[in-house]
């Protein structure tokens, strides 16, 4: 089940509490990038998140993160709701937001985490999800290029 919970305290509880008496473990939520790191490359705001990810933790819901919105800085049109003009931006953030909130990360309680990095990642621009590490090679290959995304060896 979706759940917005980055910015909205006052249901987020309610929310969580919903997906949980209903039985279900999992939420996926919103991981707005440009508000995150919206001042510059590696200038980051988590407390939303942080938050986020806590209340999810206290309900006993494992949340898988849909990574969007582009900060400003990172595409020349200024524009949220497109690409960055370096993908190396977009896959610094991935690889510092799923080393924050890995499971032995002292942020996620042992009952939840946001499910990310090898397991599966929500990508925000139309691409499918992958089961690979974002470290692997051409994970990050822009659609433009008429590639491919890659094929991970095997899933988990």
């Amino acid at each position: 089940m979706f759940v917005f919970l980055m910015g909205y305290p006052g249901s987020a509880d309610r929310d969580l509490h919903t997906i949980k008496n209903a039985g279900f473990s999992w939420g996926k939520t919103l991981i707005q990038w440009g508000q995150i790191e919206l001042k510059g490359k590696g200038q980051y705001d988590w407390s939303l998140a942080d938050k986020a990810v806590a209340s999810a933790a206290q309900a006993g819901v494992r949340l898988i993160a849909r990574v969007d919105y582009t900060p400003s800085w990172a595409r020349y049109d200024h524009n949220p709701d497109g690409p960055p003009d370096n993908y190396n931006d977009f896959g610094d953030f991935i690889n510092v937001l799923v080393n924050r909130y890995k499971t032995d990360s002292p942020l996620t309680a042992t009952s939840t985490r946001l499910k990310c990095g090898t397991s599966r990642i929500w990508l925000a621009n139309g691409a499918t999800c992958r089961r690979m590490p974002p470290s692997t090679p051409g994970f990050w290959l822009p659609p433009t290029t008429g590639r491919r995304w890659p094929t991970p060896a095997s899933s988990s």
